[in-house]
């Protein structure tokens, strides 16, 4: 009778779990097997990456927007800023806090190398690359991780006004610069050099490979030459 009772039972059981598959397979509910939940988890983690891809392409496209409207303001400007309306200084910070966000992390630690060509800055003075009545060219250029020399050329170059400084990271946004000396040339031929002292904390507000905007705490906006 016990037999008979665990054979009835087994067979009540089966019923019900066939019962369930039906249920499952009409509502297009499948009851997972191993090979299906292994590709359940696979799919799942095909999903994740396609996701942060599309996330990942997503930024940069709209990082690069953000960097040709800062470009766009810049150009819209006078040269270097030079002279620059309160519109014209208000778009271009407009532009700034729009690119800010994608801002890659620790900006200030960033390694720097090459030339870059001052687009805009709210600097007055020589900084500016205003001497006298004349706007000249303005650069810098990396010499080694903590050397750089800021230069400003005028007629083509003819005149070439030079300050050495060296750079120190204080932390993830901010650099300290430490000026040493300037110098002048004319046609290439140095005129004089003198020692220099001073010094100011740069706040990077965004930094690629590409393009730096810092607060030095005017508004300077360099892009790096080809």
């Amino acid at each position: 009778m016990a037999a008979c009772m665990i054979l009835q039972n087994k067979r009540d059981l089966l019923g019900m779990l066939l019962a369930l598959c039906s249920i499952g397979l009409m509502h297009g509910l499948v009851l997972p097997s191993p090979a299906n939940a292994h590709r359940t988890a696979v799919g799942r983690l095909q999903a994740r990456s396609r996701s942060s891809v599309l996330a990942a392409s997503a930024t940069l496209g709209s990082t690069a927007k953000c960097k040709q409207a800062l470009v766009a303001a810049c150009q819209s400007a006078p040269p270097n800023g030079v002279g620059a309306s309160e519109a014209e200084v208000a778009a271009v910070e407009a532009a700034i806090q729009g690119l800010e966000p994608n801002c890659p992390p620790q900006p200030a630690q960033a390694p720097l190398s090459g030339v870059y060509e001052l687009l805009f800055c709210t600097a007055k003075g020589g900084s500016n690359g205003k001497v006298g009545p004349f706007v000249g060219k303005v650069t810098q250029t990396f010499v080694d991780e903590t050397t750089f020399i800021n230069a400003v050329e005028l007629f083509g170059g003819a005149v070439r006004i030079s300050l050495f400084a060296e750079r120190e990271v204080l932390d993830d946004t901010r650099i300290r610069v430490s000026f040493r000396e300037t110098a002048a040339q004319l046609f290439g031929t140095e005129l004089f050099r003198k020692a220099i002292d001073g010094s100011g904390v740069w706040v990077q507000r965004f930094v690629d490979d590409e393009l730096r905007v810092m607060m030095t705490p005017s508004i300077f906006i360099l892009r790096k030459q080809a």
